[in-house]
């Protein structure tokens, strides 16, 4: 199985071996162009000394031919290069002793290839003039004047070989550092090949394990970087999965008792009933009792429903604009009974009176009567809860206030979790179903609204939530 480290490391290698080889065979040609101009440069140079040497030689429009070829093999003897000179009249020829013999210089005229220099253009060629220089492709021809009449031409070459000794040299300097190049950065591709791959392998094989049921699995990987990000983010995925998976046990362990414990009840009565243990005067009393567990039940149930609705997105917020002040003042009605028999005081404190939101009613009943609800089982007899608007920014801010047992701060934590029920999140009546205010953290999300809490255990808890305002009225203060 190819694995990534195989294919990044071949990857780049295949690519850094390409990249060196156009890169040395780019430089080899630039210093082969570059020398071939210096040699081009020296023969020019070269032969300008023999135009020189001529024309010292030439008295009253005359060459003194032996005076020029004494003068000329004195020179010659510090040359490195072979050369042909030639008169305009072709009377007088001259070869370098190391020129190549191969045709016979008395007859040159022959060659078409020296007259375009003897018309006075500085030639370069790069090939071989018709076997004159056997070997020696690089090849100058250049014109001697006298004013503007060519009066003799030179040529000069230099030998294959005398270049490439010059070369040669340049050539093994830079195959020797591109090898070395080549070696560096094979070992430095290898290495980050290996600490790109290995820390992906890590992860892989520990989302196998996380795959497997092993939620407790992390990885170590320290590094300033994207890879460092990735590995932060997975442990932290690992971690929220683990709080994930032990919260669905602490779900299923609540939810079979609270559907375990009013099962049990209601059997165990159904039972006595049946068997004739409760006498018949007691039946109706005990039937009530296991009609309220049914409702608890019932209630659980809805609950529930409501929740997966909220994670299926099948339920929209239906926004229209209402009276807050008349919907808690109705869903405060439910609760007059409750209040009264546990001698538990209610109020109602608005900022204004009449005023108008924009959100969905019935979502917004079912915060304020969860809300209301959570407080009645929190607050002791002879307690109170207050239901108080203030507006701000055009926002309403509705705040649920109980001096009951309050709330500590582990559990505020965890309040809005499903199925959460801290020992005091249960109760006097033991009916919590640990949903209420899962729903009502969900409902007012769905608003895009925020809801808060503050709380002291000993001294109560305030719930606060927020809702977009339409218009406002006059202050009023209700108690009930």
């Amino acid at each position: 199985m190819n694995s990534i480290f195989r294919k990044q490391f071949f990857l780049l290698t295949a690519g850094l071996m390409v990249s060196f080889m156009l890169l040395t065979v780019g430089l080899i040609q630039a210093f082969t162009t570059y020398f071939y101009n210096q040699k081009e440069e020296e023969l020019f140079r070269q032969a300008k000394v023999v135009e020189e040497l001529y024309n010292s030689c030439c008295v009253n429009n005359t060459v003194d031919y032996a005076l020029f070829q004494d003068e000329i093999l004195k020179y010659s003897i510090s040359f490195e290069y072979s050369f042909i000179f030639i008169s305009q009249d072709y009377n007088f020829t001259w070869q370098s002793k190391s020129g190549d013999n191969s045709i016979d210089i008395a007859n040159i005229s022959q060659y078409s290839d020296f007259d375009e220099v003897m018309q006075g253009n500085m030639t370069v060629f790069k090939r071989s003039l018709n076997d004159v220089f056997e070997h020696r492709p690089h090849i100058v021809g250049y014109p001697i004047k006298r004013g503007d009449v060519t009066v003799a031409e030179v040529f000069l070459s230099s030998s294959i070989d005398q270049i490439m000794a010059t070369t040669y040299d340049s050539y093994r300097m830079i195959i020797v550092f591109m090898c070395l190049a080549i070696i560096i950065n094979f070992i430095i591709i290898y290495f980050s090949s290996k600490n790109f791959a290995e820390p992906l392998k890590e992860m892989s094989d520990a989302a196998r394990e996380i795959a497997g049921g092993d939620f407790e699995k992390r990885i170590n990987i320290d590094s300033d970087d994207e890879i460092g990000d990735l590995a932060k983010s997975f442990n932290d995925l690992t971690l929220s999965l683990y709080f994930q998976e032990k919260r669905r046990r602490e779900f299923i362990s609540n939810i079979s008792h609270d559907l375990r414990s009013p099962l049990t009840s209601m059997r165990g009565f159904l039972q006595a009933i049946m068997d004739g243990t409760i006498p018949p005067e007691k039946r109706e009393h005990y039937l009530k009792v296991v009609l309220d567990e049914t409702d608890r039940l019932a209630k659980m149930a809805n609950d529930m429903l409501d929740i997966n609705k909220l994670d299926e997105s099948t339920e929209s917020v239906h926004r229209e604009d209402f009276n807050l002040n008349e919907l808690i003042t109705k869903t405060m009605y439910n609760f007059e009974d409750r209040a009264v028999n546990n001698k538990i005081k209610t109020e109602c404190i608005f900022c204004n009176n009449g005023i108008i939101v924009k959100a969905d009613a019935d979502k917004i009943q079912r915060v304020i009567y969860n809300l209301v609800d959570n407080a009645l089982k929190f607050t002791h007899k002879y307690g109170y809860i207050k239901i108080i608007t203030e507006i701000k920014d055009k926002k309403v801010y509705v705040s649920v206030k109980d001096n009951g047992k309050g709330i500590s701060k582990e559990e505020q934590k965890r309040v809005f979790e499903r199925l959460y029920k801290g020992d005091r999140s249960r109760g006097k009546d033991k009916k919590g179903s640990g949903l209420g205010l899962t729903i009502v953290k969900e409902f007012i999300k769905a608003h895009g609204e925020e809801i808060t809490l503050v709380s002291e255990v000993g001294k109560g808890s305030t719930f606060t939530f927020t809702l977009p305002l339409v218009s406002k009225g006059e202050a009023i203060s209700a108690e009930k």
